[in-house]
């Protein structure tokens, strides 16, 4: 019986563990939109692109202010954003670049 208490208890440290390591990785990821293969994001305050199906993001702005709620443009081309830099609130666009 001890040694049913004692396994479970490690079990249950061991995936609580896994839990933390994981968030330590990446934070709260927010406000996504996608279009076709492309899903931006915000992440720590700035907008960040990524392939639909995984790889390496790319960090589109770097600012002091905050940005959020990131839209695709129709054409995909194109993302729109609302900044706070210095107290202002400010409608941003931003070219999406194909990498080769």
């Amino acid at each position: 019986m001890r040694s049913l208490i004692i396994f479970s208890f490690l079990y249950f440290f061991s995936i609580q563990t896994s839990f933390t390591q994981q968030e330590e990785l990446t934070r709260l990821l927010r406000f996504p939109d996608i279009h076709k293969n492309k899903i931006v994001f915000v992440y720590a305050g700035d907008i960040w692109i990524v392939d639909s199906k995984g790889g390496t993001a790319r960090q589109l702005t770097s600012h002091k202010g905050m940005e959020v709620f990131p839209k695709f443009s129709p054409d995909g081309e194109w993302i729109a954003y609302s900044a706070e830099y210095s107290g202002y609130i400010l409608l941003m666009l931003t070219a999406v670049l194909q990498s080769s």
